[in-house]
């Protein structure tokens, strides 16, 4: 990207998607500004039009010569990565790439275990009946990172991929803002604390060397992920999407034995039939070397067709 093409991100500093793409321009050694406030206000005082719905962080790309205010970092991440390919964040092997987008929506969709806003928590999925499955699922995962970074720096190799960037962003609000949560890191996963710091500001590693991983090469610590992955992430994608093409507002599904009983939400629809299509596209090989992985971890539920 040309230095007159500079990017413009409109965030707080408490989101963890405004901190998820500050932390991907500083890597791809983009040029970019800052503005924190109320994205509504600050585009309207710059005569632009206000994306539907507001998500943080805004980020405003030049596009055909105009100026367009846009959000979703899934999409936008893709997006950069197209323009600015020397320090890429999508593995090019396309079979890795669809692992890496599971791996990055689930990250973005356990958002609500770091949610700190008490009214919204029934919203997302937070309460009294589900808050044991989250805590949990929370150790779990703590310990299953920290053993994953003992032998890999990230994710899916010796360079960080999107699915780093949008764990991190989750991470800095359990690990930096919430001291329940950050306790619980300091005894289970002190690899994942020193990594966030890591994350923050990648601009200067040197990926000359630096190789994601050949899909028939990945560790079993990253196998064990998926596998948490396939107890709560799975289920709760099939029965929000079931629930939502069946026109019901609230669904329930049974995770770790226990009922987790929640609002429906449209967005998540939307993600996973991204997730699908992508498998679709795959070649045959790839969808095959997929399909393998996905089986012997439990996940290959997602890609079902919808009932």
């Amino acid at each position: 990207m040309k230095n007159r093409d500079k990017i413009t991100i409109i965030g707080v500093p408490a989101s963890p998607y405004t901190r998820k793409m500050l932390a991907v321009l500083r890597f791809k050694n983009m040029d970019y500004s800052v503005i924190w406030g109320n994205p509504n206000q600050i585009l309207d005082s710059m005569g632009l039009k206000v994306p539907k719905p507001t998500l943080l962080p805004v980020m405003i790309l030049n596009k055909n010569e105009n100026d367009q205010a846009v959000c979703d970092s899934t999409p936008i991440i893709r997006e950069l990565d197209a323009i600015y390919k020397q320090r890429n964040i999508i593995p090019e092997n396309k079979a890795l790439a669809f692992l890496n987008s599971i791996l990055e929506d689930f990250e973005d969709f356990k958002k609500y275990i770091s949610e700190l806003q008490i009214s919204r928590l029934w919203v997302v999925g937070s309460n009294k009946k589900t808050a044991p499955i989250i805590e949990r699922s929370y150790k779990r995962f703590l310990s299953l990172l920290d053993n994953h970074f003992e032998s890999l720096p990230f994710l899916l190799g010796d360079r960080p991929s999107s699915s780093d960037f949008a764990f991190y962003g989750q991470m800095t609000q359990l690990l930096g803002f919430d001291p329940t949560s950050r306790s619980l890191a300091l005894d289970l996963s002190p690899r994942s604390l020193a990594w966030v710091d890591i994350m923050e500001d990648l601009s200067g590693l040197d990926i000359k060397s630096k190789n994601f991983v050949e899909i028939e090469q990945l560790p079993k610590t990253l196998f064990s992920i998926f596998e948490e992955i396939s107890r709560g992430y799975v289920p709760t994608m099939i029965a929000n999407s079931k629930a939502y093409n069946n026109g019901e507002e609230i669904w329930k599904t049974n995770i770790d034995d226990e009922i987790w009983e929640q609002k429906t939400f449209p967005y998540q629809v939307k993600c996973l039939d991204w997730i699908r299509d992508e498998f679709t596209n795959l070649e045959e090989d790839d969808k095959t070397k997929v399909l393998n992985f996905l089986t012997e971890t439990g996940c290959e539920k997602l890609l079902r067709d919808k009932e």
